[in-house]
């Protein structure tokens, strides 16, 4: 009997308090967010910009772990949305490749607290 391949799964997940949102807003937008992703987050609740500030957190994390380059902060992950709603990643930070695998992105919130989350599965013929 065939087995499938072997894969590798990794997560990496953030949670941002909604409170650090609306307590330091002004700093992180400039800090951590683009102009276009001020802009679109300008019209939406703070649990969205507290969810792509801990979608911007995991990834940066990700990209930590994988490949540890120089300024891979949140500032430097460009993010945006589907036309479902679901997160989208526009950028990496400048001089890295796309990830190797399969990448997923996700943001879930409460009434307190903005979860992101990045998951990778391998590609065992890599």
């Amino acid at each position: 009997m065939l087995r499938p391949p072997r894969r590798t799964i990794r997560t990496w997940i953030e949670l941002v308090p909604l409170s650090e949102i609306h307590r330091h807003w002004p700093v992180l937008s400039c800090r951590c967010f683009t102009a276009e992703e001020q802009h679109e987050l300008s019209t939406r609740p703070a649990a969205t910009a507290a969810g792509f500030l801990a979608l911007k957190r995991a990834l940066s994390r990700w990209a930590h772990r994988r490949d540890k380059p120089v300024g891979t902060d949140e500032s430097h992950f460009v993010l945006t949305h589907h036309r479902t709603g679901a997160p989208r990643l526009v950028s990496l930070p400048s001089g890295m490749k796309q990830a190797p695998g399969e990448l997923s992105l996700s943001i879930a919130h409460s009434r307190r607290y903005a979860c992101g989350m990045v998951t990778q599965m391998d590609d065992p013929d890599e």
